[in-house]
């Protein structure tokens, strides 16, 4: 009997082949396993108040740096203080002298504050006028420097004289506002010193965390800028004036308003 079941079998599968032209086989022809096709679905976003952001966290930065694109910039999430205007942000140092971060990463406002309350009447008008505004270092405010991005920074170096002998260095910085609606200038006139420490590797500066205003001897106006990869821009001149400029418009803002 089994002989007989394994001949036929046999001439069963030999007559398969030939009838179908898929050659001859000695098994049973393979049974055809049909899958239900699953079809992708699209790139979803998600827009909220006319701004279009990805859901999908891997397409918001591309190339895996830290640089975030222009839509996802998170406003809304940050930590906002009551009190202290500069909030609880993170950085990897400096040296600032009145701006310090306690052990939980928050930057004390009051000894800078009233460390300005005690130079006020050195500085100079205008100087006096942009170090103390407090929406210069508000987390929530367009006319705020926090979370700025640097444009450029230029160094020249007027000359006068016959020979041109008589030089001098100004300093330009213009930085666009967090709010990506205004660019915002600082000159530097007559600058004695400059130092700029930028760690090596970073793809750019970052967000701009905290500045800080001081006087040291001979009233020379040193300004300090803290930036997110714990690179420093530091400026020590004679005179320090602060204009912003509304982008799409053409028109500037105020010295030091």
């Amino acid at each position: 009997m089994v002989l007989v079941w394994g001949a036929r079998r046999a001439l069963l599968s030999v007559t398969y082949g030939v009838a179908t032209g898929r050659g001859h086989s000695w098994t049973r022809p393979r049974r055809h396993c049909w899958r239900k096709r699953v079809r992708a679905l699209p790139n979803k976003r998600l827009k909220v108040a006319g701004v279009t952001a990805l859901r999908e966290p891997d397409c918001s930065c591309p190339g895996g740096h830290e640089l975030s694109s222009i839509t996802l910039r998170r406003r809304v999430s940050r930590p906002q203080l009551k009190r202290d205007p500069l909030g609880r942000c993170r950085s990897s140092g400096g040296v600032l002298k009145y701006l310090r971060q306690d052990r939980e990463g928050a930057w004390q406002w009051e000894p800078y504050r009233d460390y300005l309350a005690q130079i006020r009447d050195r500085l100079p008008p205008q100087v006096a006028a942009f170090a103390t505004h407090i929406t210069r270092y508000s987390l929530d405010s367009p006319e705020s420097l926090h979370d700025a991005w640097l444009e450029s920074l230029e160094i020249l170096e007027p000359a006068e004289g016959k020979r041109h002998e008589q030089r001098a260095i100004r300093i330009t910085v213009r930085l666009l506002g967090a709010f990506h609606d205004r660019i915002h200038e600082l000159t530097y006139v007559a600058v004695r010193r400059y130092r700029i420490d930028a760690p090596a590797g970073q793809r750019g500066h970052g967000d701009l965390i905290v500045h800080e205003v001081r006087i040291e001897e001979d009233d020379l106006i040193v300004h300090e800028l803290l930036f997110a990869n714990g690179g420093t821009v530091e400026i020590g001149c004679a005179d320090l004036f602060y204009t912003e400029r509304l982008l799409g418009t053409g028109t500037s803002g105020l010295t030091s308003a």
